[in-house]
């Protein structure tokens, strides 16, 4: 991402700039012990996922089909206003949200017209929607990558493909080598897809808009890159930058910024 800053000091404009974190609207009793903490934390204040109740999240309890389907819409952001189902056995509070993944092309049913909305969601199962919902939302995915975990001979052959794509992309992760594809999802670890699913759809979409400014000698400009989680800041020319992104101009003339984020330039 290089920027030319022409004219008087002219300088190229990123839009947006990297929200803070904030937690503490939402708590629960029972997760200090899970790895998914802050994922669960961040997408509960976010209202992308609920408690049990009695300020308890239990993050080891299982999570049907209905329930990440729910979780993946509400992430990113899909309008789930519907009042009938395309399946025959989704009824209640979950039919929008079924609904909107369906209509969205990242879930499917399991034939005869049934959703199977109460169903466990095993850890390939979950691969295969965070793909598909990564896929959404234009995110390049490489389904062809190779499928390394041992015990690649345990994933469905309908399933291999995404959870190879899945785990390229850093949405799914294995354990001592393997990825227990039968396996079933818990609910911390859903937290956790969830937030790897928003991470690479900010990885993949920054947004640079070019442009001009012109700043007179010794006004400063601030740069960032939404979504990078590193960004490394150099200029040539007549400015300085630090590794905050904070532009100076320090003569008359043009200067050239370059942003390495998360190892793109």
């Amino acid at each position: 991402m290089k920027k030319r800053i022409s004219g008087a000091l002219a300088a190229a404009l990123v839009l947006g700039t990297v929200a803070p974190s904030a937690f503490a609207a939402t708590s629960f009793n029972d997760i200090d012990s899970s790895y998914a903490k802050q994922a669960i934390l961040e997408l509960a204040d976010k209202g992308i996922l609920s408690g049990v109740g009695n300020g308890q999240f239990n993050p080891q309890g299982t999570l049907t089909r209905e329930q990440f389907a729910t979780i993946v819409v509400k992430a990113l952001g899909l309008q789930a206003n519907a009042t009938t189902s395309s399946f025959t056995d989704v009824s209640g509070w979950s039919v929008p949200y079924v609904e909107a993944a369906y209509k969205a092309g990242i879930i499917a049913g399991v034939g005869g017209g049934k959703f199977n909305p109460t169903g466990i969601v095993t850890r390939e199962q979950a691969a295969a929607i965070l793909v598909k919902a990564a896929q959404y939302q234009k995110v390049s995915v490489d389904l062809n990558a190779p499928l390394n975990f041992s015990d690649a001979s345990q994933v469905s052959d309908w399933a291999k493909q995404y959870v190879a794509a899945a785990a390229k992309l850093g949405l799914v992760k294995g354990a001592d080598g393997k990825f227990d594809p039968q396996g079933n999802a818990t609910r911390e670890a859903a937290a956790a897809l969830a937030k790897n699913l928003l991470t690479a759809i900010q990885t993949a979409n920054y947004q640079i808009t070019p442009g001009t400014a012109n700043l007179a000698v010794g006004q400063a400009q601030q740069f960032s890159v939404p979504g990078a989680k590193s960004v490394v800041w150099s200029v040539s020319g007549n400015g300085v930058i630090d590794q905050n992104g904070n532009f100076v101009g320090t003569a008359p003339g043009s200067a050239t910024i370059t942003a390495v984020a998360d190892g793109k330039t």
